[in-house]
């Protein structure tokens, strides 16, 4: 939401024009700027974690369905904390090289 005062929407819209006029802000804040690395990690072993209990609470999967399952949640809890530790290394900020 714009405040009352704001002379243009940050798409881009001219109020008083009423026309679509480049915006503002610049690409990075429009799109709501780089993110979080920690967030998108987050996400990724939650969903990852979801679908192991998935597996692995149902009667309906093989011994090798939940090995794969299992092996699946390792390697991308592993790359996660990879990428982690080279990003800090790095000395991006938040654990996010540039």
């Amino acid at each position: 939401m714009n405040p009352e005062s704001a002379l243009r929407c940050d798409c881009g819209y001219d109020f008083e024009s009423g026309t679509r006029q480049a915006s503002y802000l610049d690409a990075a804040e429009r799109s709501g700027g780089p993110g979080s690395f920690w967030q998108g990690f987050a996400y990724g072993l939650l969903c990852s974690l979801v679908g192991l209990i998935v597996v692995y609470g149902s009667n309906t999967h093989g011994p090798e369905t939940r090995r794969g399952a299992l092996v699946g949640f390792a390697v991308a809890v592993g790359f996660g904390v990879l990428r982690a530790i080279v990003g800090v290394a790095l000395g991006g900020p938040s654990g996010y090289a540039h």
